[in-house]
């Protein structure tokens, strides 16, 4: 039997992966605009481009529709998250480009706008989501997320 831990345990590493993106991305923020660019900035922009969008569909194809048999979609925490998700997918192209034209005002401004939304959503996941998943959700549905995020 898999347990509720071990269930999310794919998705709260893909949160440590998150934070140290947040890390790098915050670094690169800290710095002047005559600084632009920079390894910090790459590793981010690295993570972003790779990993964040497989992040987000991996909670919304394995976790987000089992957990919606509890508690539904709307006006809960599964929209809030799906919510967020649709903003995280609009700053970040817009985070990209500003990045790729050097357009350092700019992309300072959507990073910020993109750290603190990420950090934030990730807090929630954490904090909020994920325990309640692991006290609603029966040991073969908790199972089933397993299996999804598995790939299998």
């Amino acid at each position: 039997m898999v347990s509720p831990s071990d269930a999310l345990q794919a998705l709260r590493q893909d949160h440590e992966a998150v934070r140290q993106a947040l890390a790098d991305l915050e670094r690169w923020l800290a710095r002047s605009p005559e600084e632009a660019g920079g390894e910090d900035l790459d590793a981010a922009v690295r993570f972003l481009a790779e990993d964040l969008e497989p992040h987000l569909a991996r909670e919304e194809t394995a976790l987000f529709p089992v957990l919606e048999r509890h508690i539904g979609r709307e006006g809960g925490p599964v929209q809030v998250m799906l919510l967020e998700h649709e903003d995280l997918r609009r700053l970040w192209p817009a985070f990209r480009g500003a990045v790729a034209e050097g357009r350092w005002p700019e992309a300072a401004r959507l990073g910020r706008a993109l750290a603190e939304l990420l950090a934030a959503h990730v807090h929630k996941e954490d904090m909020v989501l994920f325990p309640l998943a692991e006290h609603l959700l029966a040991p073969e549905e908790l199972e089933e997320v397993r299996r999804t995020l598995a790939g299998g």
